[in-house]
């Protein structure tokens, strides 16, 4: 499985409840699952570690836990929360952190800097970002005032170039490897598009050869 540890840590009892498949309760039973059974919702409620969630933020948590507590985002083969950091990329964004905003956040994890799967997400982009712009304001009143100042284009462009594009993408529903596929059914992309080429070479054919006396 590709989840992240702090996935691994948060999605599981007593914090969150999940339907397992083949493990789910032997009847239902109401408020057996999701947001109700688990206690990460109630504690967030109650404002732990002191921690203020705004309603649509409170909600869109709560709304995770009722759909079970998804990971990936997508049913893709080649999902976006899999992508790495170029080193190249990434060296270039933590000079540029450093410059900017200090020495302690440069040396950060990277996956406590950038969100690989929604780039414009990155802790690197949100905290900086004024509350009014949908940041998080976390440096006083927000360094950047909108997304349309220059310091937060130029963060975006360096995060952007930080993660490397995955090595395949999703082909006709398939995990578009030819070598190695993941979703055993590559073969039938394959063949169809072995057919097209062969109707296509045929047609050519007759079209050389000319019409029959």
């Amino acid at each position: 499985m590709h989840a992240s540890k702090a996935y691994l840590a948060l999605a599981r009892p007593p914090y969150v409840k999940i339907a397992q498949y083949g493990r789910e309760s032997w009847y239902s039973v109401p408020k057996d699952y999701f947001a109700h059974a688990g206690k990460l919702a109630p504690l967030l409620l109650k404002g732990h570690e002191k921690v203020q969630l705004n309603r649509s933020s409170m909600q869109r948590i709560i709304n995770w836990l009722d759909l079970n507590a998804q990971f990936f985002g997508t049913y893709s083969w080649n999902k976006d929360e899999w992508r790495q950091s170029d080193p190249n990329g990434e060296k270039l964004l933590r000079d540029h952190i450093r410059r900017t905003l200090g020495e302690k956040l440069a040396k950060q994890p990277f996956a406590a800097l950038v969100n690989v799967a929604i780039p414009s997400e990155s802790r690197i982009l949100k905290a900086p970002l004024a509350v009014s712009a949908g940041g998080w304001g976390q440096m006083g009143e927000g360094r950047w005032k909108g997304v349309d100042d220059p310091g937060y284009k130029r963060m975006y462009e360096l995060v952007q170039k930080a993660i490397k594009p995955l090595p395949h993408r999703d082909i006709a529903g398939t995990c578009g490897r030819d070598k190695g596929c993941l979703c055993r059914s590559c073969w039938i992309r394959n063949i169809k598009a072995e057919r097209k080429v062969r109707l296509l070479t045929n047609k050519q054919q007759r079209s050389s050869e000319g019409p029959s006396e």
